[in-house]
């Protein structure tokens, strides 16, 4: 019974193979070159929830940009040779002036290394809103990055399953 517990304990979780990405977060802001700090504080909390729920997680410098994508483009590519099994690029629009601090949009999309796209989103504005206009800011970004992991990993996981069922079919014909 005791070797049975162990094997459960500490052998399983050995040969369970967690899923792995890389997040760069694009800041989308004419208004300034500097990265704002709700910017980082919602990387830091998208990495955070990926991490708590078992993936492995690397990021790219956040990119700044007004409307060019070349340093985007840069970022991607670099993205594409770190190993990694999924690129998920957040982009995060704000207004055109440094007086308005919360983002207005944000899409996301997941990437295979290959850079073929899995699964895209915008993210609803009445939730972006809910999020961002609360007495705890800095709670209500972890809140919404929460969500946004679940999403983004939900769509990461069916494309795992995807790629598994693939797998099997072709070791299954030869």
């Amino acid at each position: 019974m005791i070797v049975f517990i162990f094997a459960l304990i500490v052998l399983i979780p050995a040969f369970t193979i967690a899923q792995s990405l890389t997040i760069v977060i694009v800041q989308r802001d004419a208004s300034t070159t500097l990265v704002r700090e709700m910017t980082r504080l919602l990387e830091t909390s998208l990495m955070d929830s990926f991490f708590d729920d078992g993936f492995i997680v690397s990021n790219e410098p956040i990119v700044v940009t007004g409307t060019s994508n070349e340093l985007f483009i840069e970022h991607l590519a670099s993205a594409g040779t770190g190993g990694m099994g999924y690129i998920v690029p957040v982009i995060v629009k704000y207004e055109d002036s440094l007086d308005d601090p919360l983002f207005v949009n944000l899409q996301w999309e997941v990437l295979s290394n290959n850079y073929d796209i899995y699964a895209q989103g915008n993210v609803d504005q009445t939730k972006l809103y809910a999020a961002l206009n609360r007495k705890d800011c800095e709670k209500g970004i972890r809140n919404f990055a929460s969500n946004l992991q679940k999403e983004i990993g939900a769509a990461i996981r069916f494309q795992s399953q995807i790629q598994k069922k693939k797998t099997q079919e072709l070791s299954f014909r030869r």
